[in-house]
């Protein structure tokens, strides 16, 4: 699988660029808005306390211990870069996969693309 925008792999660590939404009335992956994974957390952005919940939430998503994902970038921003260290790209990938997260869009042909 190619790399996308909002998403890279750099060796064997996966590079993520997230859109935080702290907050939120549920945790969830919303999908891809504007080059960024968006997350909501319930947790309020105080304090870290939203970063330490992003890292615990998608550790569970992804079924990586939380030592695995580390924030690079954007510590108190919304837009964040976490890096998921050690992640073997076929593995984690099926499991991104699977929750819906690496989901992309097939590419258009040449045609469509001028339509």
């Amino acid at each position: 699988m190619a790399d996308s925008g909002w998403y890279r792999w750099d060796n064997d660590d996966l590079l993520i660029k997230i859109r935080l939404q702290p907050n939120a009335g549920r945790d969830e992956v919303a999908g891809v808005q504007d080059n960024c994974l968006k997350i909501s957390v319930t947790s309020q952005p105080v304090e870290g306390k939203a970063n330490r919940h992003l890292v615990s939430f998608l550790s569970k998503l992804i079924r990586m211990p939380k030592t695995h994902l580390i924030l690079v970038s954007g510590d108190r921003s919304k837009i964040k870069l976490l890096r998921i260290k050690s992640a073997k790209k076929r593995a984690s990938t099926e499991r991104l996969q699977t929750l819906g997260i690496l989901h992309t869009q097939p590419e258009r042909s040449s045609s469509e693309k001028n339509q």
